[in-house]
């Protein structure tokens, strides 16, 4: 688990629909290197951009495509 994703989404008050995928991608990534406040910055941004109250589904794409 993730801690900076369930502050997210206690943050925006939301449910990442995507949440256990989105995480294995962000951990699939930290293993090649990346750093995972680095990915969940991502993530984060891309919800106060496209922010809708209730659940909210990210693209799984935003991290994969981070190279």
């Amino acid at each position: 688990m993730i801690e900076e994703l369930d502050l997210i989404e206690k943050v925006y008050e939301l449910k990442i629909e995507n949440k256990k995928e989105l995480e294995e991608e962000i951990v699939k990534k930290s293993n090649e290197g990346h750093d995972i406040l680095f990915l969940c910055t991502i993530v984060n941004s891309w919800i106060a951009q496209n922010y809708k109250p209730g659940e909210i589904k990210v693209p799984i794409d935003i991290i994969k495509n981070i190279k």
